[in-house]
C-alpha cells in the first residue's frame, strides 16, 4: 500500500450547519488516519491513508455543497505517518488560528510553511 496524504483547507459557505466538514468514521475508514482543527468558517484537515481511501475522501469533499471553497495544500505520497493516532485537536474561535489558516488559503508568502508549522505542533513526540 502507497501511503498518500492530503493536506487541505475549507471554508463553509456559511449556511448554517452544511459545510462544517465531517469527521472521518474510523469504522468506515479504518486506514485513514490524521488531523482537523476547524477555526470560524475554516477548517484544516489533514488525511494520510492509502491511495485509494484518500481518492474517494477528496471526491466526497469537493462534492460537498457546503463548502465555499477547498485548496489543497499538500498531496501525493508521504515515507511515513505524520499523525498515527487521529486527532479532533482543536474546534472553537482562535483569531491566531483564523490567521494562519487565512493566510495559508490565501497563498500569502509563507503561509503554507506557518500551517504545517503549527499543525506539526499537534503532532505526537515521542517519548
Amino acid at each position: 500500500m502507497t501511503l498518500t496524504q492530503w493536506l487541505y483547507v475549507s471554508r463553509s459557505c456559511g449556511c448554517g450547519d452544511c459545510g462544517q466538514g465531517r469527521v472521518v468514521d474510523r469504522d468506515i475508514w479504518p486506514g485513514v488516519t490524521g488531523m482537523m482543527v476547524r477555526a470560524d468558517d475554516w477548517q484544516v484537515e489533514w488525511l494520510e491513508g492509502g491511495q485509494d481511501d484518500i481518492a474517494a475522501l477528496r471526491a466526497q469533499t469537493m462534492a460537498d455543497p457546503g463548502l465555499a471553497e477547498v485548496i489543497t495544500l499538500a498531496e501525493g505520497a508521504m515515507p511515513a505517518r505524520q499523525f498515527g493516532r487521529w486527532s479532533l485537536v482543536y474546534e472553537g474561535r482562535a483569531v491566531g488560528i483564523e490567521q494562519i489558516i487565512a493566510r495559508a488559503a490565501a497563498g500569502a508568502a509563507g503561509g503554507r510553511e506557518g500551517l504545517l508549522a503549527m499543525l506539526s505542533e499537534f503532532s505526537p513526540k515521542p517519548n
